[in-house]
């Protein structure tokens, strides 16, 4: 397993992150224990989760991270794990933004009792609220430090654009306050709209190249856009989730390379495409949303492989074949 630090964080995040948006709601607390121990076992620290996985309505538990909580202190493994957690996702009833140090120590404090946790060690903002300038949403992490210990801070879904008003402002103050990302990125390009939620971020060139010239470690859900590769090498119906956000004649021809390269490697279609988002050329994360022990079986089968440039570029465009199968 690949690990990466962050700043003044000493905490080991593994490279491949397991995702657990769905424990509690369509993933049932037994079988998201089993993934919880063999993710464990399999040398995997990051655990990425958000108060409102599963949560109901706002001020209420989310079933995500009380799962997680339960699983942390019947196995005494809070030093071991690196707990990655989100809070003020606008409201699930109003869906009106919820940036205020009022609602933030609220979410916080509702994360720490869930997770059972002495400290946090990386907390995002959930969602961007473009209304706001960054120093607002900044300054809330020079408030909260005197009343919960949050060792990292990250935005989820924040676009290039604003993360430059971010450097902008941290150059100002003097001080780091904002030490990863968290986007949507896999091999398969999507969109906003293609999820009908503009609220979120895709990966797409103008996004890549910020992170490419800032190395700010990034931190990218679902990385295997659902299955959509695997399910191509292997033959499989695609759903209309799936068909609807990730099939394209571009997408298609990465998927057709993704086989070839597998079948090179002699590994999973999982493997290929993980490896092209933990090798990138900056810091970065892989989270993965397995839903059965078999599918996280196979996506931590050689989490090792570490793909060159010239292979990763391949993958994308096609360039460079005579210089990967030789």
């Amino acid at each position: 397993m690949k690990y990466l630090t962050l700043k003044e964080n000493g905490k080991q995040f593994s490279k491949i992150a397991l995702g657990t948006t769905y424990f509690g709601t369509t993933i049932e607390e037994k079988s998201a224990m089993r993934m919880l121990d063999e993710f464990a076992d399999s040398g995997g620290t990051t655990i990425d989760t958000a108060l409102v996985y599963g949560q109901e309505e706002d001020g209420l538990p989310g079933r995500s991270e009380m799962i997680i909580g339960r699983w942390l202190k019947s196995n005494n493994m809070y030093k071991e794990m690196a707990i990655v957690t989100k809070g003020l996702h606008p409201s699930l009833t109003t869906h009106q933004s919820r940036i205020s140090l009022e609602q933030m120590k609220r979410d916080l404090d509702r994360s720490f009792i869930d997770l059972g946790a002495d400290n946090l060690d990386l907390w995002f903002f959930h969602r961007d609220d473009r209304s706001k300038p960054v120093k607002e949403f900044l300054s809330l992490i020079d408030q909260i430090s005197s009343y919960f210990p949050v060792t990292s801070f990250g935005v989820s879904n924040w676009d290039s654009s604003r993360l430059n008003e971010i450097c902008e402002y941290e150059t100002q103050q003097n001080r780091v306050h904002i030490d990863a990302s968290e986007i949507q990125w896999s091999l398969a390009e999507s969109s906003p709209a293609l999820h009908e939620d503009e609220s979120i971020v895709c990966m797409d060139d103008d996004q890549l190249q910020w992170y490419s010239e800032h190395q700010r470690p990034l931190f990218a859900y679902s990385s295997q856009a659902k299955g959509f590769f695997s399910k191509f090498a292997e033959g499989i119906a695609l759903n209309a989730k799936v068909t609807k956000r990730f099939v394209s004649e571009n997408n298609i021809k990465r998927a057709e390379r993704v086989k070839r390269l597998s079948e090179t490697y002699q590994c999973p279609a999982s493997s290929i495409v993980l490896s092209y988002i933990t090798s990138a050329p900056f810091p970065s994360v892989a989270i993965i949303g397995p839903s059965c022990t078999h599918q996280l079986e196979d996506s931590l089968k050689d989490p090792d492989i570490t793909l060159t440039q010239t292979e990763r570029t391949y993958l994308e465009s096609g360039e460079g074949e005579e210089h990967v199968f030789v």
